[in-house]
């Protein structure tokens, strides 16, 4: 069931076999991988069904190093979390992700490449998108085949993206925790504290209140964090009442090496054949999923230069006030759980554009592509990860929230590397752009130029990762292999912050990946335990309103 904290009693509890923190993608999909299990699962989401400003300025925090609009942009207090507005790419991290990287200071992952690959199929059946590979031609069935760029240079992949009505996990998973009798749904619980055993090896209970002051305290067998990045940091830091550095600070890595990718608007395109341009670069459609064009640096590139993983992809735009745009923004929409339909001005929009619009919808249906509006301008968007560094911290401040919980610092930094990275991308892509003769380009010089103004055009694009990373050792990091964090018997994180290092992907398939391993471990571990509580086990205590 979905119960609401607002409205409920003052003080009440619950006793589960897992605590799930935070109702958002990661933790959503761990649900719904334990609805069929029979255990007892009580999950705290700070949020209610939409965005509230008032819960969204719980994010606030102090940014003390490179600009980052991430931090309140980026993440959202509501069910279903930062999946109600994702773009949804998928692909998975390559290899060399998550190998080890001795010229950018990167250890191997503790998990391997093959750890990952069944995880990440369940993910993309959870999403229902096709089975083909990421590289390019499967079995013959692609109406592209790869953009000619030098394959010693360059790694083609083509990332899925599920259908917007797929895309929200509150719809997917939604009405079945409404529904089930073994999964509780507490919103406007707001997480401000894990509270250890006396000896720190077990939490023992957490604790969670509304703005208003209403109370919920949760006993479980196993605890799991799945609240961001940046927020489960905090928590950990914040939980200090045993261990005085915060949990899982023993080696002194909690809150260091805080990534995300640097994206760059590199060149405008102007290609010389738009139907050309199309067959290369344009998004296309298997199996009613859409794929879309990533160039990547090869893995040989990145060892023989000593480079950062990078990739870049050939975006279009439309003006504000076309029928594409129109379309596409009803769209996000209905993904958000909003009214989809356009406003008045929206329909003139469409309806101004109907030629084109016509034009659109015959590519797709009859060719399986997404055919470039006439008025569409294009341009090179490259992105890099971020070289590991101990000096891009989150750290906890002075300042404190409306729930009493201390504000963070977030100190953003970033190494030469990275721009040396973006600057050889560029050099090889317009050299194959000039030599496959596509057409003319201006490029951004600002990142050639000695200096930092290259930074006035570089932004963050919500990738959030680092900060509590998975590690063999607990003297490397925080978290092991199963996302638990070292010398804690049962708590978990499900987070970005396990990455030790950000890859070449956006970061949340390969959580989801991890976040549905991790659910095949809390089975295992409560199967080899005494079983499941009996159903009525907290019936006794269940004050809160139910919403759905």
């Amino acid at each position: 069931m979905i119960t609401d904290l607002i409205g409920g009693g003052r003080r009440q509890a619950r006793t589960a076999d897992i605590c799930v923190i935070g109702a958002g993608t990661a933790g959503l999909a761990l649900v719904r991988e334990l609805l069929s299990s029979g255990y007892r699962v009580v999950v705290l989401e700070s949020g209610g069904t939409t965005v509230e400003e008032e819960t969204q300025q719980l994010y606030a925090c102090t940014v003390a190093g490179l600009p980052h609009r991430g931090y309140l942009h980026g993440r959202f207090r509501t069910l279903g979390g930062t999946s109600t507005r994702w773009g949804g790419q998928l692909l998975p991290l390559a290899a060399l992700d998550i190998d080890h990287r001795e010229w950018i200071g990167a250890g191997a992952w503790p998990v391997t490449y093959a750890d990952l690959q069944d995880y990440y199929q369940r993910v993309e059946q959870l999403f229902g998108v096709d089975e083909d590979p990421y590289e390019s031609g499967a079995r013959n069935r692609w109406p592209t085949h790869g953009t000619d760029f030098d394959a010693n240079q360059f790694t083609a992949r083509y990332a899925k993206w599920p259908p917007f009505a797929r895309r929200n996990l509150a719809r997917l998973v939604g009405k079945d925790c409404a529904d089930s009798h073994s999964v509780e749904v507490v919103l406007h619980a707001n997480v401000t504290e894990l509270s250890l055993s006396d000896d720190g090896t077990r939490v023992v209970l957490v604790k969670a209140r509304t703005l208003e002051g209403a109370a919920i305290e949760v006993k479980a067998k196993h605890f799991v964090v799945a609240t961001g990045t940046l927020e489960t940091i905090r928590l950990l830091l914040a939980s200090r009442g045993v261990v005085p550095g915060g949990i899982g600070n023993h080696s002194g890595h909690l809150g260091k090496n805080f990534q995300d990718h640097l994206s760059i608007r590199a060149a405008e395109l102007f290609p010389r054949s738009i139907r050309n341009f199309e067959h290369r670069f344009a998004p296309f459609f298997i199996d009613g999923t859409m794929r879309t064009a990533r160039l990547e640096l090869s893995a040989n590139m990145q060892r023989d230069r000593k480079l950062l993983s990078c990739f870049g992809q050939v975006l279009f735009e439309t003006p504000d006030d076309s029928g594409f745009a129109e379309l596409r923004e009803g769209l996000r929409r209905f993904q958000a759980r909003r009214n989809p339909w356009p406003s008045v001005n929206g329909w003139t929009n469409i309806l101004r554009d109907i030629p084109n619009m016509c034009r659109l919808g015959a590519v797709r249906y009859l060719k399986q592509r997404v055919a470039y509006p006439d008025n569409a301008r294009f341009h090179l968007q490259v992105d890099v990860e971020q070289c590991p560094n101990s000096e891009s911290t989150v750290s906890l401040g002075h300042d404190r929230d409306a729930l009493g919980m201390p504000m963070l610092t977030l100190n953003w930094q970033i190494k030469s590397l990275e721009k040396r990275t973006m600057q050889e991308y560029v050099q090889l892509f317009r050299h194959e752009w000039e030599r496959l003769d596509l057409g003319h380009a201006r490029w951004n010089q600002k990142l050639f130029e000695e200096g930092d103004r290259w930074l006035e055009d570089v932004v963050d694009v919500y990738h959030q990762t680092g900060g509590t990373p998975m590690s063999e050792h607990p003297s490397d990091g925080v978290a092991d292999a199963q996302l638990r964090v070292h010398g804690v018997a049962n708590l978990f994180l499900a987070s970005c912050s396990v990455f030790p290092s950000a890859g070449s992907a956006n970061p949340t398939f390969t959580l989801l990946a991890l976040t549905v391993r991790l659910a095949d471990h809390l089975r295992a571990l409560l199967a080899a335990d005494a079983g499941p509580l009996p159903m009525n086990a907290s019936s006794e205590d269940c004050e809160c309103p139910i919403t759905a």
